[in-house]
């Protein structure tokens, strides 16, 4: 199993997740022009110094979106709650790892 059929392993299983459930990691998922910024930075730098591979990154790149969109909280439409969630969730795992190596400040 890949790293990306892990990522949609997981986003499978947040998808069953009950409605109410998934209800408050929408609103817990939303992010701001600055976080979109961000987030692509860090999938970036993560790949760029082989923390990630380029399918992983290229996954968390095409979730992401390569605007903010407000109309969706700002993620890309069409981009659920259970996918907001993993990439949100995976995005803070590359920063720490990130933060770790001295890479991005703390």
């Amino acid at each position: 199993m890949t790293s990306v059929d892990k990522l949609q392993r997981a986003v499978e299983i947040v998808r069953g997740l009950p409605t109410d459930k998934l209800h408050v990691l929408d609103r817990a998922t939303a992010i701001t022009v600055m976080d979109h910024v961000t987030y692509h930075d860090w999938q970036a730098r993560a790949q760029a110094h082989g923390l990630i591979s380029a399918d992983v990154a290229t996954w968390l790149y095409n979730n992401l979106g390569p605007v903010w969109m407000p109309a969706n909280d700002g993620w890309p439409i069409g981009v659920d709650t259970a996918t907001k969630f993993v990439v949100t969730h995976a995005i803070g795992k590359v920063a720490l790892a990130l933060q770790l190596r001295g890479l991005v400040a703390a």
